[in-house]
């Protein structure tokens, strides 16, 4: 199954993030990577994962799905979230 990394934001005021972050764990494997952006596992392509998502937006929000490939590139200090993706990506 590919890994969508999934940036937003959230533009209104005192938005309610918890739908969002409650569709995110819905998924077959998630993790946090930093603020606005998680990781997901799942068998959906990237356009399916905006459908699912998008019901938690508001019109004056953003939401960016992309793959995450074995030619995506990264730098944390958390080694965590770098082992989370190295052991999904296809």
């Amino acid at each position: 199954m590919p890994v969508y990394l999934v940036c937003y934001d959230l533009n209104k005021k005192g938005q309610n993030y918890e739908c969002l972050y409650e569709k995110i764990k819905r998924y077959s494997g998630y993790t946090y990577v930093q603020d606005s952006v998680w990781a997901v596992y799942s068998d959906k392509t990237s356009s399916g994962v905006v459908d699912d998502l998008k019901t938690c937006l508001d019109g004056n929000d953003f939401l960016f799905v992309t793959e995450v490939t074995s030619n995506t590139c990264w730098i944390t200090n958390k080694p965590k979230i770098s082992e989370w993706i190295k052991n999904h990506v296809e």
